[in-house]
């Protein structure tokens, strides 16, 4: 009995810690959503209706189909992430040609990304 309720405790302990990993900080997010503005992301994506009329530049749901090392990925390296997809895109459409004349710094890419965690469709 004692080995079960240790194992028991155990998983919840895990569970719990991973569901708090997944949860973004609201005052980081808070940040990231202004950086969103600031740097004007709705020039080539969408938020609830909001933003440009491209195809693929949707964001609703991006917290929950893309993982938090792929969305900074996307901040820090959008030529490697462009490279991987099926058809990417090209010239002034490309995210890695919007990205160079950013600066984004090393923190606001953490804000950014904890504020695309909360972009989920309810």
């Amino acid at each position: 009995m004692m080995r079960t309720l240790g194992a028991v405790t155990v998983v919840v302990a895990m569970a719990g810690s991973v569901l708090a990993a997944q949860s973004p900080d609201p005052k980081l997010a808070a940040t990231g959503k202004k950086l969103y503005v600031t740097y004007k992301c709705d020039k080539c994506h969408t938020i609830a209706g909001r933003g440009t009329k491209k195809p693929d530049g949707a964001l609703d749901d991006v917290g929950t189909k893309v993982s938090v090392a792929d969305l900074k990925k996307w901040l820090v390296s959008p030529a490697e992430m462009e490279a991987k997809l099926k058809n990417p895109p090209k010239g002034t459409d490309a995210m890695s040609n919007a990205l160079k004349t950013k600066g984004i710094e090393p923190g606001e890419v953490d804000a950014l990304v904890a504020y695309l965690q909360t972009l989920t469709k309810k």
